[in-house]
């Protein structure tokens, strides 16, 4: 019995260190906060439920009530249809209001803080997106624990 427990503490050990250096928070990646974007987290352009996005647009931009810490470690999950797939963008850089393209979505909050991520892929004509939150390194996927920041369709 002794070697049963043994083993299984061998086994939950490798396990553990498989998961090399993004296991924090004491939870595997891609569950908890990893995959869980600040409070008040906006898409602001694409705006949500936006039509006829124009294909050659080139980044995602979210705002935030307060500055990301380390930006460069989020970015975007963004899916799309069969020939596009799920991307994951590139990590968010901060921006400046006059940064981010019109129409966009305006923050309930006083003072956004502007990020963008810029896109990976063409956009696919006439096609849905959905865009969710990601933490760079981590196992955060669109099917079972990033979070969804809204959608939006092409020309």
């Amino acid at each position: 019995m002794a070697q049963r427990s043994l083993l299984g503490l061998i086994v939950v050990a490798v396990a553990l260190a498989a998961c090399g250096p993004y296991y924090s928070h004491g939870v595997p990646p891609g569950f908890g906060t990893d995959c869980i974007p600040p409070a008040g987290a906006v898409l602001v352009y694409p705006a949500p439920n936006a039509t006829n996005v124009p294909d050659n647009t080139n980044a995602i931009y979210i705002a935030l009530p307060s500055p990301l810490p380390n930006a460069g470690a989020y970015d975007v999950a963004l899916t799309g249809p069969p020939s596009y797939g799920t991307v994951l963008e590139n990590g968010f850089v901060s921006v400046s209001a006059s940064a981010v393209p019109t129409p966009n979505a305006t923050p309930t909050y006083a003072s956004p803080q502007y990020y963008e991520s810029t896109l990976r892929s063409t956009l696919t004509a006439a096609s849905a997106f959905a865009v969710y939150w990601n933490q760079a390194n981590s196992a955060c996927n669109t099917g079972t624990s990033a979070s969804f920041l809204g959608s939006f369709t092409t020309q």
